[in-house]
C-alpha cells in the first residue's frame, strides 16, 4: 500500500522502524458546533471518500445513512482495486479492465482533480508522513482533511451533524451512560476481531497466524453466548421506545461479521469455523441488514473483487486473481426471530435506563412511530389529448424508467401492462436495491433488470435529473424521448395520464380504471396517495371489507391498495381474492 515520507509518495508498505512509526502524522480533528471550532457543522461542506470493500470506512457510510446525511455529505467510493504504485485510486476503471459504476472521479473541490487518494493527503498537510487509508472526511471549504480515523468520525456523524439530519427519527447511537461500556467493547473488538482477521491474513510464520487465529475464534465464541437472549451487544432502550436500538459497538462488529464467510473464511484463513455456525451471531448480523439503511450501503461484488484483486500486494494470496463464486452470506430462513428480544413488553419490567422514567411504548412521540414522508414530486407535466400541453398521446414517444422494488413504480407498470400499453409505451427496470447517494442504478445482469435503453446507458437514474439540473433520484420517471425532458415523476399522475389521456394507445379490451367513483372510493384513493404513511394505517386500509369496493375490474384505487399490500405488507391478505378476479 502507498505511503508519504514527508509528503513524497512511496510504493508498498510503511516501513516498520522507530523512526517512521514516531514520525506518521494523524488527522484527529474534529467537527464540532463549539464556538473555538474550526470545523462547524455546515451541509454540503463536507466529503467522505470511502472505498466499499474497507470494514472501516463502511462504518462510516452506515453512519451517514442511518442519520440522513446523504444530501449533507457527499462521497466518493475509490477503485476497490489497489495499485503498488498509487495506492487507491479515482476511477471507474480498475487496473484489470473491470469497470466499477458506483466508482467515482474526485469531487471534493480540489484543484486540479485528484487521480489518486494521497494527493488529498499531500492537501492536507504538504509533510504527512504515512500510510494512506481510508475513509477520509474532508473540508470542501478549508481545502484540508478533517479525520482519517473511522471511529472518531462515526461519533461525529452520530451527533455533530443532528441540526441538518434528514433523519431526525435516528436516536443517539452513543449515549453518554454506556459510552464507557462501549469504549471499553469496542477497543476489545478492534484487537481481537475488526483487525484480528488481517492479522491472520498477513501473518508471515505459523505462529504470528495462529496465535490472533486462536483469540479470534475465543472472541466470537463470547460474543455468541453473550447474544443469547438479548438482541444487541448492549442493551439500550433510547427514552420513549419499547423495542432495544443497537450502537455504534454493534455497527463496529457488523462491518466485520458481513464480510467473514465471503472473504476473511477463504482467503485469511479464519477457518476454525464460518460465521454461520453461530446461530446468534448470524442472526445478529441478518438483523442489521434487514434494515433498508444498512442494505444499501453493502456491495458484495466490490466486497469480493476488492479482496480478491488487491491482496498481492501484500504477497501471493491470489496470484491469479481469481474471484471465488460464493454468494451472500445469508441463510434461508431470516432473522426476524431476534426482533422479540430486548422488547420491554416481554421483559416484566420495564427499564429506565437511569433516567427514572419507564420507557414504554406510550411513551413514543410522533418522531419514532415509524412514519415515511415520501418527497413532493417535482416534475409534474402532462400528456394532454387536447392538445392544451406540448405532450400530446403519441405512440412510442414516451418511455418509463421504474424500479422493481418500488411500489410507486409498481402502479404505473401494472398499468401500462393493464391497458396493453407495451407496444405504445416502452420501459426499462431498474435494480431493487437503491445507491444512498445517487438513488436507483441499471444492473442488467440482475434477473427482471434492463440496461438504460434510451439516454445513452445511463448507469444511475440520478443522471437523467442532472441533464436538467434536479437533484432527484426517484422513480418512476416518464420520460418523453422526441424533447428529451421528464414528463413526470408522480406515480399518480402517471396512472391517470395512461388512463384517461393515452385511450388511444390503449390496448384492444382495455378496462375503465377510472369510471365514475361513489365517494367512498375517491376518499380511499385520496388517503392511499397521502405522502405519509404508517404500518397500522396500512392495515386499517386492506381491512376493508370486499363487499365496499364497488368493483369487478381493476381500478385506479384497487391499484393503490395492491400494490401497498404487496410491498408493504405481505402477511395481509386482505385483497388477494379481489387481485385472484382480475
Amino acid at each position: 500500500m502507498v505511503h508519504l515520507i514527508r509528503g513524497v509518495p512511496h510504493a508498498g508498505d510503511a516501513p516498520k522502524t522507530d523512526s517512521f512509526r514516531q514520525s506518521v502524522t494523524n488527522f484527529r480533528s474534529r467537527v464540532s458546533s463549539n464556538e473555538s471550532s474550526q470545523f462547524k457543522p455546515e451541509s454540503g461542506r463536507y466529503h467522505l471518500v470511502v472505498a466499499l470493500q474497507c470494514p472501516f470506512a463502511h462504518r462510516t457510510l452506515i453512519m451517514r445513512s442511518l442519520k440522513g446525511l446523504q444530501d449533507a455529505i457527499t462521497v466518493d467510493y475509490v477503485n476497490p482495486e489497489l495499485t503498488l504504485e498509487h495506492g487507491w485510486i479515482f476511477s471507474p476503471t480498475g487496473k484489470s479492465g473491470i469497470d466499477y459504476p458506483s466508482c467515482t472521479r474526485e469531487r471534493s473541490g480540489l484543484e486540479p482533480q485528484a487521480e489518486y487518494l494521497y494527493q488529498l493527503y499531500q492537501k492536507g498537510n504538504s509533510e504527512f508522513t504515512g500510510t494512506i487509508s481510508v475513509p477520509v472526511l474532508w473540508d470542501k471549504k478549508k481545502q484540508t482533511v478533517v479525520n482519517n480515523d473511522s471511529g472518531q468520525i462515526m461519533e461525529m456523524l452520530n451527533s455533530e451533524f443532528d441540526e441538518i439530519s434528514q433523519d431526525s427519527s435516528c436516536p443517539d447511537l452513543f449515549p453518554k451512560e454506556l459510552q464507557a461500556e462501549l469504549t471499553e467493547l469496542n477497543d476489545h473488538m478492534a484487537d481481537s476481531i475488526n483487525t484480528g482477521v488481517y492479522k491472520c491474513g498477513f501473518a508471515q510464520s505459523q505462529e504470528e497466524y495462529e496465535t490472533p487465529c486462536n483469540k479470534l475464534f475465543d472472541e466470537l465464541d463470547k460474543l455468541e453466548k453473550r447474544l443469547d437472549g438479548q438482541r444487541y451487544l448492549i442493551p439500550y432502550h433510547p427514552e420513549g421506545r419499547a423495542t432495544p436500538c443497537p450502537t455504534l459497538a454493534d455497527y463496529r462488529l457488523f462491518t466485520t461479521l458481513i464480510r467473514f464467510d465471503v472473504v476473511y473464511y477463504p482467503l485469511f484463513k479464519t477457518n476454525l469455523r464460518h460465521i454461520r455456525d453461530y446461530p446468534n451471531l448470524q442472526g445478529f448480523m441478518e438483523d442489521l441488514y434487514s434494515d433498508p439503511a444498512i442494505a444499501s450501503t453493502v456491495d458484495f461484488a466490490q466486497i469480493k473483487k476488492g479482496y480478491w484483486m488487491s491482496m498481492n500486494l501484500h504477497g501471493p494470496l491470489n496470484p491469479k486473481d481469481r474471484i471465488p463464486l460464493n454468494s451472500e452470506p445469508f441463510l434461508p430462513k431470516g432473522p426476524f426471530h431476534r426482533r422479540a428480544l430486548g422488547l420491554l413488553e416481554h421483559s416484566g419490567k420495564p427499564a429506565t435506563n437511569g433516567t427514572g422514567k419507564d420507557v414504554t411504548a406510550a411513551g413514543r412521540d410522533e418522531k419514532s412511530k415509524g412514519a415515511f414522508v415520501r418527497k413532493e414530486s417535482q416534475h409534474r407535466n402532462w400528456i394532454k389529448a387536447d392538445g392544451s400541453t406540448s405532450f400530446t398521446p403519441e405512440a412510442g414517444r414516451y418511455h418509463l424508467y421504474v424500479a422493481n422494488g418500488c411500489p410507486w413504480c409498481h402502479r404505473t407498470a401494472l398499468t401500462r401492462a393493464l391497458l396493453g400499453m407495451q407496444d405504445s409505451v416502452s420501459m426499462d427496470v431498474l435494480f431493487y436495491s437503491r445507491d444512498p447517494d445517487r438513488g436507483w442504478q441499471f444492473k442488467p445482469e440482475a434477473p427482471g433488470c434492463t440496461p438504460d435503453t434510451v439516454n445513452g446507458g445511463m448507469h444511475f437514474i440520478r443522471e437523467l435529473y442532472e441533464k436538467e439540473n434536479s437533484g432527484e433520484k426517484t422513480v418512476p420517471v416518464l420520460f418523453d424521448k422526441k424533447t428529451k425532458t421528464i414528463v413526470s415523476n408522480e406515480s399518480a399522475d402517471i396512472i391517470r395520464m395512461f388512463a384517461t389521456e393515452c385511450q388511444g394507445m390503449h390496448g384492444p379490451g382495455a378496462p375503465d380504471l377510472i369510471p365514475q367513483q361513489p365517494q367512498q372510493l375517491q376518499q380511499l384513493e385520496t388517503s392511499t396517495t397521502g405522502c405519509t404513511r404508517t404500518w397500522p394505517t396500512v392495515h386499517t386500509r386492506l381491512a376493508l371489507p370486499r363487499a365496499s369496493l364497488p368493483m369487478r375490474r381493476p381500478t385506479s384505487s384497487s391499484l393503490w391498495l395492491w400494490t401497498e399490500q404487496k410491498h408493504c405488507s405481505p402477511k395481509t391478505s386482505g385483497l388477494t381474492h379481489i387481485c385472484l378476479q382480475w
